[in-house]
């Protein structure tokens, strides 16, 4: 009896204990989610919370829940464990598990980048590179991406190289920029491998070589990139070329199956952005399976109810544009768009300022005023038509007191990101926008 009676009592001081941390985390992750202090928990115990929470997020040995995996990254990142920092800052930059904040996000970038989270310190280069949470400055952007570098990271210094060629954040100098690439490239980023190889074939700051150029783009073609593989199909002849192009083909399908599966899971576990991305996928088909418009739309009308702003864009435009299976209405697709933009979605933002900017729906009078604040709103996040039509409000002075600096910077923007309305990149074969394999999106988890 006595042994009993010890065991409970230190049961139900364990029991206490721990009900008693819990109840002070969540009053300091409370504290936490207004004024971002973080707290004296040891990092030990903020590694097993992001190590749930990766569980939940990636749905393995634990039902995917967003929700509960940002759950588990406040409690990390409050506890001052870097992974977990990084992590909470990508669900708010993502908007899973929680509504979209770019501020929150860089917060807590930052608060990862300053214990040595280098993917941190590149995702804080790409938020200073778009303005997101922060002013647009390609000299802090610049600076973080070096410290990334600095620590080895092969994706800073290959974006390092770009923003020396375009002399963004730093005065341009190819040969800078090609030793970064180089960098990156014997590191083995693909990406800096095509670079390479691009840079040799068009003689692009360096002297041409093709022979070097096709060494350097089989390096990347060996880790899948598809790119390189065009790119060998286009340097070679014959049987040569023709290996090469269906490498390239085959791998495109590849990648396209791996990814019918992991959305076809996350859309079993009723996930909307999974269910959103197959929906993608039976719209435009794929290997060994055709378009197939009814089952999108299924997919996409769940990924909506779901609150996925970018289903419910999509939905608008369905109904606006009106297909076979589906009657033009343009009741139903103001009815998405305004989903749309309850959910903060930057196309539906861009794409209704446009109609209040143009006047060209019938449906919408040209209102200025509302073209500038929704334009203004998309254009924050990176909407790229956002960024266009704000830049053409500043230029030409419609619903906005004219600004020849504003105009620049917005339409400089839209430009950065390859808008079609402003670039005609076919023109021009050296363009570095259109070689250059830069993806401007830090790596995801």
């Amino acid at each position: 009896m006595a042994k009993l009676k010890a065991l409970l009592a230190i049961f139900t001081l364990c029991f206490y204990s721990q009900s008693v941390q819990l109840c002070y985390a969540n009053q300091v992750e409370e504290a936490g989610g207004q004024n971002g202090q973080t707290n004296n928990f040891s990092i030990g115990e903020g590694r097993a919370e992001f190590e749930v929470g990766l569980k939940y997020l990636e749905g393995k040995e634990l039902v995917k829940s967003d929700e509960k995996a940002f759950e588990c990254f406040m409690k990390s990142a409050l506890k001052g464990y870097p992974e977990g920092q990084q992590a909470l800052g990508e669900l708010f930059y993502s908007g899973e598990g929680t509504p979209r904040n770019d501020s929150k996000s860089v917060y807590w970038y930052e608060k990862a980048a300053e214990q040595g989270n280098i993917k941190a310190m590149n995702s804080l280069g790409f938020m200073h590179t778009r303005g997101f949470g922060v002013p647009h400055d390609y000299s802090k952007a610049y600076k973080w991406y070096q410290h990334a570098a600095d620590k080895g990271s092969a994706e800073a210094e290959c974006k390092l190289g770009f923003m020396s060629f375009q002399g963004r954040g730093v005065a341009k100098n190819y040969s800078s920029a090609i030793e970064h690439y180089q960098k990156a490239a014997d590191r083995g980023f693909p990406k800096a491998q095509y670079n390479m190889g691009f840079l040799y074939e068009t003689g692009l700051g360096v002297k041409q070589n093709l022979n070097e150029a096709a060494s350097w783009y089989k390096k990347a073609a060996a880790q899948g990139d598809v790119d390189s593989m065009f790119s060998l199909a286009g340097l070679t002849n014959g049987d040569e070329s023709v290996t090469w192009g269906q490498k390239a083909s085959d791998q495109e399908d590849f990648n396209i199956l791996t990814n019918l599966k992991k959305f076809q899971k996350g859309a079993l576990d009723g996930n909307a952005k999974s269910e959103f991305e197959l929906g993608k996928l039976y719209e435009s088909g794929g290997p060994g399976f055709l378009p197939d418009m009814h089952k999108a739309i299924e997919l996409m009308k769940k990924a909506a109810m779901h609150k996925s702003g970018d289903a419910q864009k999509w939905l608008g435009d369905l109904y606006f544009n009106g297909t076979e299976e589906v009657p033009r209405d343009y009741s139903k697709a103001f009815e998405w768009y305004q989903e749309a933009l309850a959910q903060g979605n930057a196309a539906a933002q861009g794409t209704m300022g446009e109609f209040y900017y143009s006047g060209r729906c019938k449906k919408i009078a040209k209102n200025y005023h509302k073209a500038f604040e929704l334009l203004k709103q998309g254009a924050l996040q990176g909407n790229m038509e956002a960024e266009f039509n704000l830049g053409e409000m500043y230029r030409t002075g419609r619903g906005v007191k004219k600004s020849s600096e504003s105009a620049k910077y917005w339409l400089g923007r839209a430009t950065a990101q390859g808008f079609e309305g402003l670039t005609c990149r076919a023109d021009n074969q050296h363009s570095i926008d259109e070689g250059l394999n830069y993806d401007p999106w830090p790596s995801r988890r």
